[in-house]
C-alpha cells in the first residue's frame, strides 16, 4: 500500500532536485567521504520523535487537522506553551 503525500508540506523550490535523464554511474573512491546534504529548512534544527500507538496518532492527527494546523506547527505551539508553564522563554520555532 502506497503512502499518501503530505498535504501541508512541500520542499522549498531551491531544494528540489530534478532526476537526471540518463547519466553514467559515478563510483566514488573508497576513501572519499561526501558529507550528507542538509536541506536549508533543517539547518540548526534537531529532530524530536515519539512512538505512540495508532489510535492515539490518528486522534492527534484529526485534532491538529480540525485546528487547521500541521503537526509541526502544533507541536511547536505545544512545546512553547509547556516552556511558558514552567517559567522558561518560548523559544521553539
Amino acid at each position: 500500500m502506497a503512502k499518501k503525500p503530505a498535504l501541508q508540506f512541500s520542499i522549498p523550490e531551491d531544494e528540489r532536485v530534478e532526476a537526471p535523464v540518463s547519466t553514467p554511474a559515478v563510483v566514488a573512491e573508497p576513501d572519499e567521504k561526501e558529507a550528507p546534504k542538509v536541506p536549508s529548512y533543517r539547518i540548526g534544527r534537531k529532530n524530536l520523535s515519539v512512538w505512540i500507538d495508532q489510535k492515539a496518532f490518528n486522534q492527534f492527527k484529526a485534532l491538529v487537522a480540525e485546528k487547521g494546523m500541521t503537526m509541526q506547527e502544533y507541536m511547536v505551539k505545544m512545546l512553547n506553551e509547556e516552556f511558558s508553564r514552567n517559567g522558561r522563554p518560548q523559544i521553539a520555532k
